[in-house]
């Protein structure tokens, strides 16, 4: 009776324990996140916005890479099964939000500069994002894969006109807007930056 007992103590100590270890490790993680500010995620991204030399190597469309560097507005979507607001070749674009200006810069910025460019991959693609730049009567697409960590461009028309891998770093600061853009989307706010 008295192992009993004793086992019963044991188990209800451990287990006070072990929930108090995870409210803290819970705290400290929403702590963290709280303490998460813009700087700090773009903070390793180097902007380059100059379209004369690099995103000329990248982006082929005529019109693209000035479009990217000063877009008038930029938009994000939820690509998404079945029917869309707009329809992009076989992708189905929904749930469009117009950027802030200050956050249509960083998208620009994220997009023109060299520190986000890597090889891509040779993974199949299955983007979760869109992002629209507009300037003028020009508009291009840019579709976001997390599976594969890809970017690949569009025109309008569908036509690929563009693309690159991302950098962890260009991963984790278009994470950061994409949560800001979709707070209400769990599968959105589980992305890692």
């Amino acid at each position: 009776m008295i192992r009993l007992l004793t086992g019963l103590i044991l188990g209800i100590a451990c287990g006070l324990v072990g929930t108090w270890l995870w409210s803290i490790r819970k705290q400290e993680m929403n702590e963290a996140k709280e303490n998460t500010t813009h700087e700090n995620i773009i903070k390793d991204i180097n902007w380059f916005v100059e379209i004369d030399s690099f995103p000329k190597l990248i982006y082929k469309s005529p019109g693209l890479a000035e479009t990217l560097a000063a877009p008038e507005e930029v938009s994000v979507y939820r690509i998404v099964d079945g029917e869309g607001e707009v329809q992009l070749g076989h992708y189905s674009l929904a749930g469009s939000r117009v950027a802030s200006q200050e956050q249509a810069e960083d998208y620009s910025k994220i997009f023109c500069s060299p520190t986000s460019v890597t090889q891509m991959s040779a993974c199949v693609f299955s983007p979760g994002f869109a992002v629209s730049f507009k300037k003028g009567e020009t508009r291009f697409f840019a579709l976001v894969c997390y599976s594969c960590s890809d970017i690949i461009l569009y025109d309008p028309e569908a036509n690929h006109v563009g693309g690159f891998g991302m950098t962890k770093e260009a991963e984790a600061a278009l994470a950061f807007l994409f949560q800001q853009a979709f707070p209400d989307d769990p599968e959105v706010q589980v992305l890692k930056f």
